[in-house]
């Protein structure tokens, strides 16, 4: 039972929390992938801002306006 809760990770000697650690582990992974898409598939990344904001003003009142 003692898995299921986080441990402390001692990082240049203060306390971190394991799921801390691997919150910054997923935030690198995605901003890696949206630079990659970026810059190699911008098409891509267009259809998935569009999607995201289409997604985003089916549950808002008014629709997001762009820059």
């Amino acid at each position: 039972m003692e898995s299921v809760f986080p441990h402390d990770i001692f990082l240049f000697g203060i306390p971190i929390r394991d799921t801390i650690i691997s919150t910054w582990i997923m935030m690198a992974g995605i901003i890696g992938i949206i630079l990659f898409l970026r810059h190699r598939h911008p098409n891509v990344m267009e259809t998935l801002i569009s999607f995201i904001s289409s997604l985003v003003t089916d549950f808002m009142d008014h629709p997001i306006e762009p820059y």
